[in-house]
Order: structure tokens, then C-alpha cells, then sequence
């Protein structure tokens, strides 16, 4: 792999409006919502002129059960942002369908490179992954998994290892890829950011026979990078199957993307606070840069056996290797806050691969045993995740960069990785693999009571090994070998009080190897979650659904970073209250409205620690949309705001509170049998300047070489043509 440099700037909004392509009102608005059990016989789709008059409310879901089921009977808290939040709201990313989600907060994201998110103040992370993200109800490895494909993105909250294996307790996120339809489909457009450039795509999907189906999307991206230098650069195609006939539904869906990134460690702060420097002032070079090649395959095939009984076969295989660059800061002089003065090492790794294979077979069966309904699912499934860092190396530390009068190009990329200067250079290996039994019944008791239970028997192995030219961990060592066995119980219980309003309580345990070559405190015991949940559910018959959830999770053998150097603290304790209103107020008033109080602390652990919030984790979060839609015009925005967050485990300092607000607004109108589209979404319209997340590990006890700056001020413009 090799790491490419920015040449010439990518074309300006201005000659992307000029232009005469057409883009897309964003991928999930006009395309209609797909049926994830019959992937053929989806929704027709209708062109007309008004905007698609689908409501923010999601009553029904996938990820609690495996199956299509009602929110009211699923004894946890479940968000769905549907395919019209993320049309209306223009959502690029994960993290952009996410703050409509009570609870979830962003992670160590790699240098702006990966999906990472707190889940109930827990981080999902696991062998290098994006951690509890999944595609389709896989466990994801790409760095980002959220794109043009996504229909829709559904939440769980608690713990998901029943149906899923290895998972943080915290919840999991599962995003839903867009299926073939059965009437012809076809979508062209652009989209224009003010930074500059932007990206283009077209998705047709048309049906060949009466039981065959096929869909391809394929969009290109070159757009500027906010900051002094860098810019983005992705290639997606995606095309897919789905058949249908008799019995049988059958899906495959293949999916590649190039991609070549800025890696962005973000800014400096010394003493508890940003240097007073412009936001969009780099440290590095510009050749910090990530890239990389992302490969996805996923097949499903169902067989109904009878109406009461269906055969469940599903394979999945994610591949991803990258390499990277970065110009990494790792210390400020004693005078950094009046002299300016930093030293700065040259960092990266080639041809770092993450791959995951997964495979499951399970039945679903509905019948009747003395008087009780059961709904009942039996599996098993495999798991194998391989990660592989070939060379990772870091050089010798150059000092004279001066952060108020930067001078670039001091600090030229190396060639030879293997000289007296690179002071470091890591082999990493790392391999887990899984092999599990699962059951769940659903059991309707009587018309108002169903109780839910279900166990999973996982037998699990892992390796992890590392070789580096350090005399402080002789090379090659291994650090990591174990066996484990663990069965995890779950039990639910839902009372239907009336239509449209259910009380559930729910205890459920999670397990999670904990497999780490970075250090030589390793082997370390696997992470344990015990979680208890009490809730209550609401639907109106106007369209508005929410969810009111009390939680508390318990974690033994938490791995964090202290000093540079990971380790295990006792126990770690999270517990709040989260609040999820979603639906329309009206016909024509759509409403998003999240709130969630997250108390995250270390129970048990030595002295500097314990007692300590844990890192990245705001207390208080909240968000607030609103969305007007009348004929063909519609107008929306919103507020979110995240409360303080410690940066490090010891709480040396906090990261400030931060309010973002948004603003949107969409006009379509018809040419003959066409749809023209046009969209505008203003984000961040204050241009508020937010710290959104630091890499925990102090630098002079500030934790300042990686403190993220959230975007400034963005406008996004949308034109899509659709017949």
C-alpha cells in the first residue's frame, strides 16, 4: 500500500452547482424502505411530486430478535433512525445518524479515520475493530461503515451477546444496508460541500424476471478536508441479488471501497485548555493520510418449511487493509503556552489488515404449548476475526516546530523504516475465533404478558502475539493465549398494559475476551457486564413512539489507557436514564427528542483511579429536531448538546460542554414522469468551536497531542433526479 499526497484542489460548490448532473435529496429519502425478510417483494416505488410523506416514527425492528418484530413486545430499549431522518437531516456518517440516539457519544475515532461511539458509556472496541457495529447483523471491520448503501440504522441498547456473541453490554449498532426492489429504480446525482468539492453516485435497481432482482450503487467522493490541508478521496461500488420464488428467498450483496483519507489527531492543549491557535492549524505534514481497501460480501438464504417454521442460513465475510502516516506530536516544551515549541515523531504502519468471517444456521418455529404461544429461535453460529499489524514503527522525535509560526516540510517522510532513527518497530498478531449455540422463545403468557428468555453457550479462543525491537518486552513474545467458556443468560419480561404502551424489565450478561498485544501486562481476564433494565414504551396512533429506560451495568476487568500503557482497573459501574421521543406531532411536523443522564465510574481499582469517571463519557446529552413538510417543500433543524467530559482516567482535566445546531430545508417538483430534487442542510450554523473527544494518555498531563475538534460550519447542497 502505498500513502498518496493532495495534489490540486477538487472543484468548488460553485462549479458542482453549475454543472448539469442532478444528485440525490440523500440516498435514504427517496428510496423507499426496504422489507429485510423479503427482499424482493419491497414497497413499489411511487414518483410524485410531494416529498415522500413517510413519518420519523420506526415501530418495528430486526436487531432485538433476528426477526421483523414490534418494538412494544422486545424487553429492551431499541432506536430506529429510518431512511427519512437520514434523507432529511443529510447524514454522511455514522456519527451523523447517531446523535439522534439518546446515550451514544463518540469515541477514540482514529484520527478521524474509524466508527468509534460510547454505548451507555462503554466503548465497543474489540481486536481493532469499530466495535459494536455490525452491517446486516454482522460484526463490521471496516473503518467506516456507514455510506450511500445505508437504508436505515437501528440501536440496541444492553447487552446483544445472545444473538450475537462477543459485544460490549453497553448495546450494539447494527446498520442496514439498502435492498434490490422489484420496480424500476433509478437515481442520479451530486453533492456539493462548501468546503469544497463533493461527491457523485447513481443507484439502479431493476427487477430481470418475476423472482429475480438486482440493484447496484456506486458513488465517488473527492472533497476538501476543513483543516489547512488534506482532502477525501472514495470509490464505492456496491451491487446486489435478491431472489424470491416458492419457499425460498435468497440475498448476496458484494461491496468495495478505496478510500484515501487525512489521518487528524486534532489539536494541543496544554494545561487544561486549547492553545490559541486557529482551529484549522494542522501539527502534522501533509502526508498524514490513511488508505485502504475495503471488501464485503454477505449472502442470506431462507427457506419457509411451512408457515410456522423457517431455515435461516447466513454468511458473511469483511476484509480491510490499510496503511497509514502521521506527524504525531508527542511533547510540548516546558514554555509550550509562549513559545510555541513542539516535538513532533513520524509514525505509521503498512498493510494492516482486519478480517472477520462469520457463518450461522438457525430456525424459527411459532406454536402452541399448553395454552402459551411460543415464538422460538434456535442457532448456531462461528465467528473468526484476524488482525495483523506488520510493521508499525515510530522515529525519533524532532523538535522546532513552532505551533504559532508553523513551517512545513521539516519533518520529510522517511525512506528507510529501518534505520538508526526509527526507535521502535512492532509486529502484532492477533486471532480470535468462536463457536456458539443459542436459543430464544418469545412466549405469550396471555394477551398482555410475554416473557422472554433465551441462553447462549460461546466457547471462544484467542491468540494474540507481538515482536518489536524493544529490550523491555523481548521479541517474539506472546502475550495472549487463552481458551474461554461462557454460558450467558437472558431474561426479559413485557407487560401490555393497553395499545400502544408496554413496561418491560430485562437482566442480561455479556462476555468479551480481552485480547492485547500492546503490552506486556497481558494475558488479561475476559470483560464480564451484568445489566439490569427497567423501561416503559409508547405508541400514539398519530405516529409517535418513545421510550423511557432506567439501566444499570456492572463490568469486571475493564481495559483502559494510562500513561501510554494499557492495563485493567477492578470493576467499572455505568447507570443512568435515557429518554427517546420520535414520530410526528402532526401530519406534517416531524420530532426527534433524546436525552440521556450516563453516571460512568471505576468501582474498583487503585488509589488514582477509582472513584474516577470514565473517559469520553458526558453525563448529560440531549438533542432536538424538528422537521416541517408540507407538498413539496419542507424545512428543519435542530439542536444537540453534549455535556462535560473527563479526558484521561485519572480526570486531570474536562473537555468543555458544546451545543451544535443544524438546520435543513428540501424542494422537489415533477418533469414528466421524473422527480428533481434539491436539498440544503446547513450543519453546525453557529459555527460553534467544540472539542468532541481526546485519546486518553497524557502528554505533560494534559492529554493535548489528540484532542478531536469537532467540524465548524458546513453547507451541504443536494440535487438528485429520480424515475
Amino acid at each position: 500500500m502505498t500513502i498518496s499526497v493532495p495534489t490540486n484542489r477538487t472543484l468548488s460548490m460553485i462549479a458542482f452547482a453549475q454543472c448539469g448532473l442532478i444528485s440525490s435529496m440523500l440516498h435514504a429519502q427517496t428510496s423507499p424502505p426496504a422489507d429485510t425478510t423479503k427482499p424482493v417483494k419491497t414497497e413499489s416505488i411511487t414518483v410524485r411530486a410531494p416529498i415522500v410523506q413517510e413519518d420519523y416514527s420506526a415501530p418495528r425492528s430486526s436487531t432485538a430478535t433476528k426477526t421483523d418484530a414490534s418494538n412494544l413486545e422486545i424487553p429492551q430499549a431499541v432506536n430506529v433512525v429510518n431512511a427519512q431522518i437520514l434523507g432529511d437531516q443529510q447524514a454522511r456518517s455514522l456519527d451523523d445518524a447517531l446523535k439522534n440516539v439518546s446515550g451514544v457519544t463518540m469515541g477514540n475515532n482514529f484520527g478521524h479515520t474509524r466508527d468509534s461511539h460510547f454505548i451507555r458509556g462503554f466503548s465497543g472496541g474489540f481486536f481493532g475493530s469499530s466495535g459494536s457495529v455490525l452491517r446486516d447483523g454482522i460484526r463490521s471491520m471496516s473503518s467506516r461503515s456507514f455510506s450511500i448503501t445505508t437504508d436505515r440504522v437501528e440501536v440496541l441498547k444492553g447487552p446483544a451477546s445472545l444473538l450475537y456473541g462477543i459485544l460490549d453490554p453497553g448495546g450494539v449498532i447494527n446498520v442496514i444496508s439498502k435492498k434490490p426492489l422489484s420496480q424500476n429504480f433509478t437515481q442520479l446525482g451530486m453533492i456539493a460541500n462548501s468546503y469544497g468539492g463533493g461527491a457523485s453516485w447513481f443507484d439502479v435497481s431493476r427487477p430481470v424476471t418475476d423472482t429475480l432482482a438486482t440493484r447496484v450503487i456506486v458513488e465517488h467522493e473527492r472533497s476538501e478536508y476543513w483543516r489547512n490541508f488534506g482532502d477525501n478521496r472514495r470509490t464505492l461500488i456496491a451491487p446486489s441479488l435478491a431472489y424470491q420464488s416458492g419457499p425460498w428467498d435468497i440475498s448476496l450483496n458484494y461491496e468495495y471501497l478505496d478510500f484515501d483519507v487525512p489521518f487528524d489527531r486534532g489539536t494541543v492543549f496544554f494545561n487544561g485548555r486549547p492553545l490559541n491557535v486557529p482551529i484549522e492549524r494542522r501539527f502534522g505534514e501533509p502526508y498524514e493520510r490513511m488508505n485502504g481497501i475495503v471488501h464485503l460480501v454477505q449472502s442470506q438464504a431462507i427457506y419457509q418449511v411451512s408457515p410456522s417454521l423457517k431455515l435461516r442460513g447466513t454468511f458473511g465475510w469483511n476484509s480491510e487493509i490499510n496503511s497509514d502516516r502521521r506527524a504525531m506530536v508527542v511533547s510540548p516544551s516546558l514554555g509550550l503556552g509562549t513559545t510555541g515549541i513542539i516535538t513532533r515523531s513520524i509514525q505509521g504502519a503498512d498493510d494492516r489488515t482486519r478480517k472477520t468471517l462469520y457463518a450461522s444456521f438457525d430456525s424459527q418455529s411459532a406454536f402452541d404449548v399448553a395454552g402459551l404461544r411460543h415464538k422460538l429461535m434456535l442457532g448456531v453460529d462461528y465467528e473468526s476475526i484476524i488482525n495483523n499489524d506488520p510493521s508499525f514503527f515510530r522515529r525519533r522525535g524532532v523538535t522546532g516546530f513552532n505551533i504559532f509560526n508553523p513551517v512545513y516540510g521539516q519533518l520529510p517522510l522517511p525512506t528507510n523504516l529501518r534505520d538508526g532513527d526509527t526507535v521502535f518497530w512492532q509486529t502484532t498478531k492477533s486471532d480470535a475465533q468462536s463457536t456458539s449455540v443459542f436459543a430464544q422463545d418469545s412466549i405469550s403468557i396471555t394477551n398482555q404478558w410475554i416473557a422472554v428468555v433465551g441462553a447462549r453457550y460461546q466457547r471462544s479462543n484467542q491468540y494474540a502475539d507481538n515482536q518489536n525491537n524493544l529490550a523491555v518486552v523481548p521479541a517474539p513474545v506472546v502475550l495472549d493465549k487463552q481458551t474461554n467458556s461462557v454460558f450467558l443468560p437472558n431474561v426479559g419480561l413485557v407487560y401490555k398494559a393497553f395499545d400502544g404502551m408496554s413496561l418491560y424489565v430485562n437482566h442480561s450478561r455479556s462476555f468479551r475476551p480481552n485480547a492485547t498485544s500492546a503490552t506486556a501486562l497481558g494475558p488479561f481476564d475476559p470483560e464480564t457486564g451484568v445489566v439490569y433494565e427497567v423501561g416503559v414504551k409508547l405508541e400514539s396512533v398519530q405516529g409517535l413512539s418513545g421510550t423511557v429506560a432506567v439501566y444499570q451495568i456492572d463490568k469486571e476487568n475493564v481495559l483502559v489507557s494510562d500513561g501510554g500503557l494499557t492495563r485493567a482497573v477492578g470493576a467499572a459501574r455505568s447507570s443512568g436514564i435515557e429518554i427517546d421521543i420520535a414520530g410526528q406531532l402532526t401530519r406534517n411536523l416531524g420530532f426527534i427528542g433524546t436525552y440521556a443522564y450516563t453516571d460512568a465510574t471505576v468501582k474498583r481499582d487503585r488509589v488514582t483511579t477509582e472513584g474516577k469517571r470514565l473517559p469520553g463519557v458526558a453525563k448529560n446529552v440531549a438533542s432536538l429536531y424538528l422537521n416541517y413538510r408540507i407538498d413539496s417543500w419542507s424545512i428543519g433543524g435542530g439542536l444537540r448538546h453534549v455535556g462535560k467530559s473527563a479526558t484521561d482516567p485519572i480526570n486531570s482535566y474536562d473537555l468543555d460542554a458544546y451545543t451544535v445546531a443544524d438546520l435543513h430545508s428540501a424542494y422537489q417538483w415533477k418533469i414528466a414522469d421524473k422527480t428533481v430534487a434539491i436539498r440544503l442542510s446547513v450543519k453546525n450554523l453557529l459555527n460553534k468551536v467544540y472539542y468532541s473527544g481526546a485519546l486518553a494518555g497524557p502528554i505533560n498531563l494534559t492529554g493535548g497531542g489528540s484532542t478531536f475538534i469537532g467540524e465548524p460550519r458546513q453547507v451541504l447542497l443536494q440535487a438528485s433526479l429520480t424515475f
